[in-house]
This record gives structure tokens, sequence and C-alpha cells, in this order.
């Protein structure tokens, strides 16, 4: 389970989902992982431009690969030869 909360949100206090993380955590007797996401220039609606939701979306997906059992792709050779990305 992954929380994802900013420093800045005014409408719900980030210390609500570090209450939440950590009880969850408490009352967790699998050991499944309950991760919190902690963004410091973010708030309720995101925040932080294009790079920030780009961070978030691809630890989120990282997040959901590894729950599900999926490995990240190799960055070496993953791309068709000759092509510069």
């Amino acid at each position: 389970m992954l929380f994802t909360t900013g420093e800045n949100d005014v409408r719900v206090d980030p210390a609500h989902s570090r209450k939440m993380v950590a009880k969850l955590q408490q009352a967790n007797p699998d050991g499944w992982p309950i991760l919190l996401r902690y963004e410091r220039e973010s708030g309720h609606s995101g925040g932080g431009g294009m790079s920030a939701y780009i961070k978030t979306a691809v630890d989120e997906k990282a997040f959901l690969m590894d729950a599900v059992g999926l490995a990240a792709p190799s960055r070496r050779g993953s791309c068709p030869a000759g092509d510069p990305r």
C-alpha cells in the first residue's frame, strides 16, 4: 500500500497520512509494504510542475510493479539499434 501526501496540503493535514501509515504498519502481521511518499513542495492537487508529476508517476508505477512481482525493463538493449533514446 502506497500513500502519498504533500507538505503544503491545505485540505488534509499531512500528519493524518503519517499517522495512518504508522497504524497500518503496526497492525501488519504479514509484513506487506506500507509506505508513505511525502512530497515537500506539493499540496492536495499536486504542484511542482511536470517534473514532480513524472517523479510521482514513476514511483507509483515502480511500487505497483514490485507489488505484483514484475521486473523493471532493462535500460540496456531496450531501444532498437541506432535509436538514441
